[in-house]
């Protein structure tokens, strides 16, 4: 049996069609380490329809994958809602294409976007992340949860679904020490350091590629390196704070309203520099009333408009990979969207991060870079703009810090998807745990 006439190895939690550019630079990260290993035959779970074969171009190779229609919701006549994929994945998958195919599996990669195995993000969100998982496990499938944050749980039935997933996938990675100990803990007496693994976030392994030439030409004067007349600062606005700024002081507990934050630091930053700002939106979507980081940045750029000259915003047309270029042609990268920050990281950029929850502290801890995170949800407005004016005059210590720990962590990355290769060379040996029978017993889902 050749690669491409196996069963296929799938992905959900990294969809490419979210317009959240973290949630793709998991998903490329996913395909590129796979295809280094060759294995390449990938189906990617999105929220299109039916199946579709799609490519994507990363150190200078094409790279195939499927795509299948995996959605939530209440439209349960379409193929592609969960719910009907689950009952049909309890029959081996029968008329349902996207059952089938997750039935067949040689394993099931799930990342939860990388932080959305919580409930911080509500009861529907929640639903929608575990399901995939529960729907894998009564298919007798092997699970293997990729690198990504656990928790928090707030309600004993969330808790009680995270500890029955955890302790029943083949594999688990957590992406940084916090939740790591937030997995142990989950797991209890099933923990075993065979199966359950302390790692980091996959973006870290994502390739950048230089866009086409005539997509940055308009920037070209603020990106040549080492020939520019001003330094460069990129700034990540996320739209899920800036956009509703009352809702987001509420949701997430911020000490101070994060859109006059934002718009004071940048002033700051302006008067007391000579430097540009090139705005980065990472998370660009059309719904009305969304959490769109590139309106967030038209609305800083018309309350800037002393400065116009020197502040400019991304174009949106860029995918993760090359948002990662651009991220490293900076001098120092503040951002809230925490696979923006990751991309300043892994390119060693001193990069400082705004936070409003437990996940960005632990990723960047596993950098040395703990120092340069700022909790919004303590921290004040005037503390937050000194903070950031701070970091950026000690960028050159940045660096050196950076360069020093990133090294280990890149290596680490390496390592941690010669493990997943690994482990889903395991789920094809006679006598695996998993016998691909379906387990009609139910799982209680939220």
């Amino acid at each position: 049996m050749n690669e491409k006439t196996k069963p296929q190895i799938t992905l959900f939690g990294a969809s490419p069609d979210t317009g959240n550019q973290g949630v793709t630079a998991l998903c490329y990260s996913v395909i590129d380490g796979l295809a280094a290993r060759n294995l390449e035959n990938l189906c990617v779970y999105d929220h299109g329809r039916g199946r579709r074969t799609s490519s994507i171009s990363l150190n200078d190779q094409r790279l195939y994958f499927d795509r299948l229609g995996a959605t939530s919701g209440r439209r349960y006549y379409r193929p592609e809602n969960l719910w009907q994929m689950r009952v049909a994945a309890q029959f081996g998958g029968l008329w349902n294409d996207g059952a089938k195919t997750l039935c067949r599996a040689r394993a099931v990669l799930d990342v939860s976007g990388g932080d959305s195995f919580t409930e911080i993000y509500g009861a529907q969100r929640f639903t929608t992340v575990t399901m995939p998982k529960l729907i894998s496990i009564q298919a007798g499938r092997p699970l293997i949860l990729l690198p990504q944050t656990y928790g928090p749980f707030y309600t004993d039935e969330a808790y009680a679904i995270a500890q029955k997933i955890v302790s029943r996938a083949a594999h688990a990675w957590a992406r940084d020490e916090e939740s790591y100990a937030q997995l142990q803990l989950l797991l209890g007496s099933s923990f075993d350091p065979a199966r359950h693994h302390l790692g980091v976030d996959m973006a870290f392994g994502l390739p950048s590629s230089r866009p086409e030439c005539e997509r940055v030409d308009s920037l070209s004067s603020w990106l040549g390196q080492p020939r520019r007349s001003r330094p460069l600062i990129g700034f990540n606005v996320s739209g899920l704070l800036y956009n509703d700024p009352a809702g987001a002081r509420n949701q997430f507990g911020l000490r101070s309203d994060y859109r006059t934050a934002i718009l004071r630091a940048l002033r700051r930053l302006l008067e007391t520099t000579e430097a540009r700002i090139l705005l980065v939106p990472h998370v660009v979507v059309d719904r009305p009333h969304s959490e769109c980081d590139l309106a967030a940045c038209h609305s800083v750029i018309s309350e800037l408009g002393d400065y116009a000259e020197r502040v400019a915003v991304l174009a949106s047309n860029y995918d993760a990979a090359e948002l990662k270029w651009i991220i490293s042609r900076t001098d120092w990268f503040c951002g809230t969207r925490m696979h923006a920050t990751i991309a300043g990281l892994s390119s060693g950029v001193p990069t400082m991060a705004l936070a409003y929850s437990m996940k960005t502290q632990g990723v960047f801890d596993s950098c040395r870079q703990g120092g340069e995170v700022v909790d919004l949800r303590v921290c004040d407005e005037q503390g937050l703009s000194e903070r950031i004016c701070d970091s950026w005059r000690r960028r050159e210590d940045i660096y050196s810090s950076l360069s020093a720990s990133l090294p280990a962590v890149l290596a680490r990355a390496v390592r941690q998807m010669d493990g997943i290769a690994n482990a889903i060379g395991e789920s094809e040996q006679p006598g695996h745990r998993f016998s691909g029978k379906p387990q009609l017993a139910a799982i209680k889902q939220p």
